[in-house]
């Protein structure tokens, strides 16, 4: 079977890997997961903590099982009690240490659990 083409670009993996090597794959994934946060956050599907100086938190457990939390500054709106994430990098931090958050697979990835009604497609610690 032959590629599919369109235009310039080919199927069989190759539009693939150039969608994640273009110059604007950062600036999309960065603002994917800005907006994942602001939506999970609305919908009460995940739990912050801080506020304090816009800092918030989301604390997790990674793959391996251990603590991981995704930090990011964040507001919020006027109006419908939403929140606004800033434009700066979402970080993700482990004991191995400080990076951005760059994968919204990993964020989402981990086993399921049950807040409220809501099930979650994330494993993140209840903070009260």
């Amino acid at each position: 079977m032959s590629p599919i083409r369109c235009g310039s670009l080919v199927g069989d993996g190759e539009l693939v890997q150039r969608t994640l090597t273009a110059p604007t794959f950062a600036l999309v994934r960065r603002r994917l997961l800005r907006q994942l946060l602001e939506s999970l956050l609305y919908e009460g599907a995940i739990r912050v903590r801080g506020g304090e100086a816009g800092v918030w938190v989301v604390d997790g457990v990674d793959e391996r099982g251990e603590s991981v939390r995704y930090v990011f500054h964040a507001r919020r709106r006027h109006g419908f009690d939403r929140v606004a994430v800033g434009p700066a990098a979402v970080r993700r931090q482990t004991g191995d240490g400080d990076r951005e958050a760059a994968s919204v697979t990993r964020f989402l990835g981990a086993p399921g659990m049950i807040v409220g009604d809501s099930v979650l497609l994330t494993d993140w610690r209840l903070v009260v």
